[in-house]
């Protein structure tokens, strides 16, 4: 595990696996923890950050019918997270080590998985399908075919009561969380690559394959405003400063005045880019674009 600062990156710390592959791994949120998953039936494990040899939990796969590990997501919160393996299930572990959930085999592939940000519910998409479970109740899901194609991106809003889900139909539907029902469609005229809600849950921005990023109004289902700074598509989005500015990634980094759609400063890549991580203070910014 490496960590550092922009004038020094160095190892804190070197963990060896005890005979298994590592195949998946998380950070927790507030950065104390690692959790750590295996190939066959080594499971998941969970080390603290500063020391990664101290284990503080390890579940076998070998006991709870988990094999091959590939995704570990924590909640918001931190108080769980969610695991996907390669016999297409998925599990709810609490970061004390306890199992909360587990749906079993699935028929169809799970093409998207998350854990709400409290760590209660959680989402998964089978194709063009998605469930929504209570993580204290498996047996009760909310099932929606939502489009007539695979879902290809989802976003669920900060409080929890929103999903949005887009396919390669050119629209985003936005669904309640608790119902299952669809209250708004949003047509565009040209696909979409993602979306995002605003931390105050008013808005969704979509980022577009013509360079546009449009926001928004959740509620009424109108659109609010309009981005232009992309001459190839853009990929993503991020709503900084209280949602005051919005951050769109594609060929360069733009940073936008939300209320008057105005241009703050753009930052041109080799390439085209699909993510971006910064600091809180949002003095420091990382992206990679694919050249």
């Amino acid at each position: 595990m490496y960590a550092g600062t922009e004038k020094e990156f160095k190892i804190i710390s070197k963990y060896s696996t005890f005979g298994h592959r590592i195949t998946a791994l998380a950070i927790s949120n507030n950065g104390k923890y690692v959790a750590i998953g295996f190939n066959e039936s080594g499971g998941v494990q969970l080390v603290s950050a500063n020391d990664i040899k101290n284990t503080l939990w390890h579940i076998k796969g070998s006991l709870t019918e988990m094999i091959n590990v590939s995704l570990i997501k924590f909640s918001g919160n931190d108080e769980n997270m969610i695991v996907k393996d390669a016999n297409r299930q998925l599990f709810v572990l609490s970061c004390t080590g306890d199992m909360i959930f587990k749906n079993g085999r699935s028929n169809g592939d799970i093409t998207g998985c998350a854990i709400f940000p409290s760590g209660k519910k959680i989402l998964a998409c089978y194709d063009e399908t998605f469930k929504l479970w209570q993580c204290c109740d498996v047996s009760q899901p909310v099932t929606v075919r939502a489009h007539n194609d695979i879902i290809a991106h989802f976003d669920i809003s900060n409080d929890e009561n929103m999903l949005a889900t887009l396919s390669f139909d050119k629209a985003v539907k936005l669904w309640d969380c608790v119902t299952g029902s669809q209250f708004a469609c949003l047509e565009h005229t040209s696909s979409i690559n993602t979306c995002k809600f605003s931390g105050n849950c008013q808005f969704l921005a979509t980022c577009c394959i013509d360079g546009s990023v449009k926001m928004w109004n959740v509620r009424s289902g109108r659109l609010q405003y309009q981005f232009r700074g992309h001459a190839t598509q853009a990929l993503n989005c991020y709503f900084l400063q209280d949602d005051s500015i919005l951050l769109t990634i594609g060929d360069s980094l733009a940073w936008w005045q939300i209320e008057d759609e105005e241009l703050i400063q753009r930052f041109p890549l080799y390439g085209n880019a699909a993510m971006a991580y910064y600091t809180d203070d949002l003095k420091l910014l990382a992206t990679a674009d694919d050249k």
